[in-house]
């Protein structure tokens, strides 16, 4: 889930937005008695006049859910909505919870509104500091908890992914050493690396078994995510040690990967990813079996380049832990 948080003086003009006609927008929870725009309006704003010292009283909480994990029930969406208000304080607040129907924006997944009254029916203000940091450790436990595709902490993906001043110090060293054969050859970025070995096996992977396979055949850590009914919402990766969520890399996405012409088939390929997530490693298939696959030259060269064997050499990513907040 991703959230995105405002706030506001006014009450008017956030009703006015989540409760337009052309949104088609229907209430799934609240604790208060109105349902139009202008009694919303007055309903908030005689709690928020309560505290007059108060001037940003209104607070609005989008939340989206990932378009892997498909249309989400609104009893879970609402039980959602008020875990997190009640984790961030507002145990005594007045709030709303809007649905908009994924042809808003044409969006392709599941999305919710919350307005809430900064200001408490006991006119006390709620102390919100660090919110952003909060709701995304909320986020990531009720992910966690109700099967949902897991997406890494923006702090997270912030460490493991090169930032831009990182790739350009990067191109400025590579220009350097070939202008100057004594300078070292600068390292590529660790989220680099992986790239590079995810769109080298791709093309020598006709299905989601062999794809884990070669990954885990090159010292990469796959980790797939499978909901107790036995869907697949997602793989991550782990790398010399640092994590990666695939929506975070370059076409490697669940969906991403099947497009790129990875194929999944559920049972073919649900019991290996089952195994892979219990830890469990695969065998990388033999060139002869994909050989109708691939030209000549392409198959001499992965013959060369593919280290087969039925016990992969542990890598370091195999000793590291996970590292990601799921």
């Amino acid at each position: 889930m991703i959230a995105s948080i405002s706030q506001g003086g006014g009450f008017g003009g956030l009703f006015g937005y989540l409760l337009a006609l052309e949104k088609s927008a229907k209430i799934i929870g609240g604790n208060v008695a109105c349902r139009s725009v202008k009694g919303l309006t007055r309903e908030f704003k005689a709690i928020s006049d309560l505290n007059p010292q108060v001037s940003v009283v209104a607070k609005h909480i989008a939340l989206a859910f990932a378009p892997e994990d498909g249309e989400i029930a609104n009893s879970l969406k609402l039980e959602i909505a008020m875990r997190l208000l009640d984790e961030l304080g507002y145990k005594n607040n007045q709030f709303l919870i809007v649905e908009h129907p994924r042809s808003d924006h044409d969006h392709n997944h599941d999305h919710l509104h919350i307005a809430v009254n900064i200001v408490g029916l006991d006119g006390e203000r709620v102390k919100n500091g660090f919110e952003w940091r909060r709701t995304e450790k909320i986020l990531r436990a009720l992910e966690t908890e109700h099967d949902l595709t897991p997406v890494a902490c923006s702090w997270e993906a912030a460490r493991s992914l090169p930032t831009k001043g990182q790739s350009e110090r990067y191109r400025r060293e590579v220009v350097a050493a070939e202008a100057d054969p004594t300078l070292p050859t600068p390292e590529l970025p660790v989220s680099t690396k992986l790239q590079n070995t995810i769109d080298e096996v791709i093309p020598y992977s006709p299905t989601m078994t062999d794809y884990v396979a070669r990954l885990q055949s090159k010292g990469v850590e796959v980790r797939p995510k499978i909901t107790r009914t036995g869907l697949v919402q997602g793989l991550s990766y782990s790398y010399y040690g640092v994590a990666f969520q695939g929506a975070h890399l370059q076409g490697c996405s669940f969906p991403k990967l099947q497009a790129r012409g990875v194929s999944y088939e559920r049972e073919r390929d649900l019991p290996a990813l089952t195994a892979v997530a219990r830890g469990e490693k695969l065998t990388v298939k033999i060139e002869a079996e994909i050989a109708p696959l691939l030209e000549l030259d392409d198959l001499e060269s992965e013959i060369i380049r593919v280290f087969v064997r039925k016990d992969p050499v542990k890598s370091e990513s195999e000793s590291s832990s996970y590292g990601m907040s799921m």
